[in-house]
């Protein structure tokens, strides 16, 4: 059942504390004052203290790491994992390092310029 309270004082509770509140939210020309969220533009401070320590430790742009492997010759860099690759794999009935084929190379590559192009060209105007 519900208990009608006569005095609100009696229970610390006052309906007019939350009015201009309400206010707000409800009337147009206050709500139109203050935008709700954030505003456009601003930086997540998560974000940038990740960045400001990721820095500090000196680790490399993933952008220049990104970049470095895309213009880098598939050729060489089959060579390269030829040269250090430790593991090996069956080929057929023969063993051999497992390194991957020019093709494989060549589709990482790939796939790392359509990570990459966002940065650099933006989206197209509609």
């Amino acid at each position: 059942m519900n208990k009608i309270i006569e005095n609100d004082d009696d229970q610390g509770l006052d309906w007019r504390a939350d009015a201009d509140a309400s206010l707000d939210r409800t009337d147009p020309e206050r709500a139109a004052a203050r935008p709700r969220g954030r505003p456009k533009g601003a930086v997540n401070r998560k974000t940038a203290d990740f960045s400001d320590w990721y820095q500090a430790q000196g680790f490399k742009d993933p952008l220049v790491a990104q970049a470095q492997f895309l213009s880098a010759d598939p050729v060489a860099l089959q060579a390269f994992f030829i040269e250090h690759e430790k593991t090996s794999k069956a080929i057929g009935k023969a063993i051999g390092k497992a390194v991957p084929a020019l093709i494989d190379i060549v589709k990482e590559q790939m796939a790392c310029a359509r990570d990459l192009a966002p940065y650099l060209h933006g989206k197209m105007p509609t």
